[in-house]
């Protein structure tokens, strides 16, 4: 096989690199560990509206206590926070590009701190309480070593992320990504009949609890570049796999894969190829191999 380093090498305009992105293991870690305690911003935004006055929700955030009955009280700052949320999650999983790293940051530290400063001061009263399903957790040591140690990681990933120099695209959105996020939103009719209509407390308002909280896993999951491989037919009748949200084409058969800036080279007994990562349209360029 010839040396295609020297053809292959890309960069982008700014000098920087541009590779194929895809989230390692820390950064997913940190995405999945962030979204966990985000429920308990969705449960009140949602329950909040579809339970109405009946429905009473307190939390504390940055320092802060914002609480309400209903849609009633504080209940602006939860659209606020969910918001922030949405887009921190989104950024993340799309690619991790600006102003990612430092939402990041400022969504992770200030609550390391915070959980730390309750825990410390009141060790007591540093709870999670969910009536409805009669959860009352003591955050006393959970918090600060949760937020502590989520906020650490943030900081090495960005650290990390931003000494690399990489630029990249945005995963492109699937059919996964689409159906589960149609399914979160079929579920809302579901949930406004639980909540709305049922007992308080009693087993619909279990039930439409807990499907909220399926349904923000749902919304979490959504913008997780999910990857379908599937097989074109090339001109010659070989096949080739095709990952549609990487932009990626390889031969089955080669015994040889190198990358090289943004573009990939194989080889086998009786051919050598060329191929384009960011091409739209897969772009392929094969030579035989000189015996």
């Amino acid at each position: 096989m010839p040396n295609l380093g020297s053809i292959c090498e890309a960069t982008a305009k700014n000098g920087q690199k541009n590779v194929m992105w895809k989230p390692d293991r820390l950064l997913k870690t940190i995405l999945i560990l962030i979204a966990i305690p985000m429920i308990t911003i969705w449960l009140p935004l949602i329950r909040g509206l579809m339970d109405g006055p009946t429905y009473a929700w307190g939390g504390r955030y940055w320092g802060l206590l914002f609480r309400g009955s209903g849609a009633g009280g504080d209940y602006w700052i939860l659209p606020v926070l969910a918001a922030f949320s949405i887009t921190l999650l989104y950024l993340g999983w799309r690619g991790a590009r600006q102003p990612f790293h430092w939402l990041l940051l400022l969504w992770t530290v200030p609550f390391a701190f915070e959980a730390t400063y309750y825990a410390i001061s009141y060790p007591e009263r540093y709870r999670f309480r969910g009536d409805t399903l009669g959860v009352d957790v003591s955050l006393a040591w959970v918090g600060p070593l949760y937020w502590g140690g989520l906020a650490l990681l943030s900081i090495i990933w960005v650290v990390r992320d931003l000494r690399r120099g990489e630029s990249r695209e945005a995963p492109q959105w699937t059919t996964t990504n689409r159906v589960l996020l149609a399914i979160s939103l079929l579920l809302v009719p579901v949930q406004y009949g639980l909540l709305r209509f049922g007992e308080p407390h009693g087993a619909t308002d279990k039930i439409g609890v807990i499907l909220t909280m399926v349904q923000w896993a749902l919304v979490s999951i959504s913008f997780v570049p999910w990857s379908r491989a599937r097989k074109r037919k090339t001109t010659n009748g070989s096949w080739w796999i095709v990952r549609p949200n990487l932009r990626l084409a390889t031969p089955t058969s080669f015994s040889e894969i190198s990358f090289h800036g943004r573009l990939w080279a194989g080889s086998n007994e009786s051919t050598n190829c060329v191929g384009d990562l960011f091409g739209s349209d897969y772009r392929i360029g094969c030579l035989p191999t000189n015996d």
